[in-house]
Parts: structure tokens; sequence; C-alpha cells
């Protein structure tokens, strides 16, 4: 969820694609029609946002739980 929050689209691919998939970055490169650089960069800023203490993109308390119960509902849990 503080992915969702604190990257952007780019930046997501990049960290998910390679932090936690272990997909290479030339790899990606060709998926997010970027350079590998590019790609690194991504990962690297997406590293740092999810590090920061304070959220990147703001977020109201109801668009955290709607968007909780939606990956609760998806997910087929119970809240």
């Amino acid at each position: 969820m503080i992915a969702l929050e604190r990257l952007s689209p780019l930046e997501r691919a990049a960290f998910l694609l390679h932090d936690v998939f272990g997909i290479g970055f030339d790899e990606i490169a060709g998926t997010l029609d970027r350079d590998a650089a590019a790609c690194r960069q991504l990962a690297t800023r997406a590293r740092a946002h999810l590090r920061a203490e304070r959220p990147r993109f703001p977020i109201s308390a109801e668009q955290g739980e709607a968007i909780a119960g939606a990956f609760y509902r998806r997910r087929g849990a119970v809240m």
C-alpha cells in the first residue's frame, strides 16, 4: 500500500519488477520503453521515496479505507 501512495507509475513498475521480481534493468527498459539507466534511476528514486517519512502524495482517510477495502475484497479477506 505504501508503494501505491508514494511512487509514480514508472517508479512503481521499475521497483517492483527489479527489487521484487528480480528482473534485470535491460528487460525492464524494453517493457517501459526507457533505457536501462533511466530504469535504474526510477528504481533508485522509488527506494528513496519508500524510505521517506512523509507521504509523497496526500491521501484522505476515506481514500485509504477505500483502497484497503478494495484490496481485501479482491484477496477474498473479510474486514
